[in-house]
């Protein structure tokens, strides 16, 4: 498996870090969120990235998107 955060498997790409296993550390968390909080510039593309997934999945069946979605990357 590739990705296990949803809005990445969705639009087959790393739009929010994985910070599962060995980077699910206070430290990196702690500089993933600042770097949201305090770039704008990165903000801007993170907000719009994920304005990407709203878009996948708020056309016809959203729930049936999802899953098809995911049934691909599986």
């Amino acid at each position: 498996i590739k990705r296990v955060c949803l809005p990445n498997i969705i639009l087959d790409e790393d739009i929010v870090p994985e910070l599962v296993q060995n980077k699910a550390k206070s430290e990196i968390i702690s500089d993933e969120l600042c770097k949201i909080l305090e770039d704008e510039n990165y903000k801007k593309e993170f907000v719009n990235k994920l304005q990407h997934v709203v878009n996948a999945l708020t056309v016809g069946n959203s729930a049936e998107n999802a899953a098809k979605i995911i049934l691909q990357n599986i």
